[in-house]
């Protein structure tokens, strides 16, 4: 940028101040490399990642995780898979993971195939932000380990209560 002023004559100032800038209009890269595209993954209890923006840095990461055989999407805020994508924050740095909480794990069926893809957000004003399903990865989970056990004692009599319920002792 060049700054000059002109009076009503037509005579222009001499140059004073340059400044030099960089438009940043392009949306950051991002990629998901972990699991791999095409790959089949063991008990896979997170994915993770890159971003990249050459001019302004990286804000944030999102992942959306759609399991394939209905084409819902995990929605983390419910605990349970949805019609839409539900954004979820993977991080906010070039190398990115995302875990996944409990009812995620439980909730992934053995043997069956997900897809998890990936946008990032810049630190350039105004902000540019990436397109889901520009990157992303397609993976079979595989994990045949029973899960634990949900109780850590028997029930006892009197424990419950209602219809077939035997009176405690």
């Amino acid at each position: 940028v060049v700054a000059r002023s002109s009076d009503s004559a037509g005579d222009y100032s001499q140059l004073l101040a340059t400044h030099t800038f960089t438009f940043d209009a392009s949306a950051p890269a991002a990629a998901v490399l972990y699991p791999a595209d095409g790959s089949t993954a063991l008990s896979v209890a997170a994915v993770s990642g890159t971003a990249a923006d050459p001019h302004s840095g990286i804000a944030s990461v999102d992942v959306a995780l759609r399991r394939l055989s209905d084409g819902k999407w995990w929605k983390n805020s419910v605990s349970e898979w949805a019609e839409a994508p539900e954004p979820l924050q993977a991080g906010t740095t070039p190398y990115w993971t995302w875990t996944f909480q409990p009812y995620l794990r439980d909730s992934l069926a053995h043997g069956a195939s997900y897809y998890v893809t990936v946008r990032a957000s810049d630190l350039a004003v105004p902000v540019n932000t990436g397109a889901f399903h520009a990157a992303g990865s397609t993976f079979t989970y595989v994990d045949a380990t029973p899960p634990p056990p949900t109780a850590g004692r028997a029930a006892a009599p009197g424990d419950f209560s209602g219809p077939g319920a035997r009176a405690g002792r």
